[in-house]
């Protein structure tokens, strides 16, 4: 549209109109012009600077100080799990340490994966799978999972407990009611309550 890589990434970043505005009434014809006659932010002059070097060291790293990793490719096992569980269980059933689950899921920052129907993939170390499979085929046939609303429930209060936001309904049903619950009645609340 712009007839140059500068004037179209100046465009990205500064938008369209701007640009065919400067460049229409020919008063500048190419990016260097603009830069010189002072018609663009000075974000968006080293937003075009900045994203060109970075094409030129991607192109050439060894010659601008980058050198090449010897570091390996990240490798693991990925397995799919049902409901929300926590890192503990987890590595439990991989026969892995909490750490080791903790550092292949970074993007987890509960501890525990969220509770989605579809299920939720793990990272967990190469080799590991088939146990864990077996572990977990195990836990679901023994019914010790827990009812897929309750994790959800469980998952959102310790979410709000991080954040300092405790909620007596999440932790203790009966709170709520001046009154002690047994465990199945506070469960049937959980589940209710949503």
């Amino acid at each position: 549209m712009f007839g140059s890589w500068q004037l179209s990434l100046a465009a990205y970043n500064v938008g369209p109109g701007r640009i065919t505005r400067r460049v229409a009434p020919g008063d500048a014809r190419s990016f260097a012009d603009l830069v010189t006659n002072g018609a663009l932010p000075a974000e968006t002059r080293n937003y075009v600077s900045q994203f060109l070097a970075a094409v030129r060291i991607v192109a050439a790293p060894e010659q601008h100080g980058f050198l090449h990793s010897d570091e390996r490719r990240l490798e693991y096992d990925l397995v799919r799990v049902r409901r929300s569980l926590a890192f503990r269980t987890i590595a439990d059933l991989a026969g892995v340490s909490v750490a080791e689950v903790a550092d292949l899921n970074p993007a987890l920052l509960q501890n525990m994966t969220p509770p989605d129907r579809r299920g939720y993939l793990v990272r967990l170390p190469k080799g590991t799978r088939a146990s864990f499979d077996v572990a977990y085929a195990q836990r679901e046939d023994d019914g010790r999972a827990a009812p897929a609303r309750l994790s959800a429930l469980r998952f959102a209060a310790s979410r709000d407990e991080r954040r300092g936001e405790a909620h007596d309904r999440c932790t203790d049903p009966a709170a709520g009611f001046g009154a002690e619950a047994s465990a199945d009645r506070a469960e049937r609340f959980m589940l209710s309550s949503r």
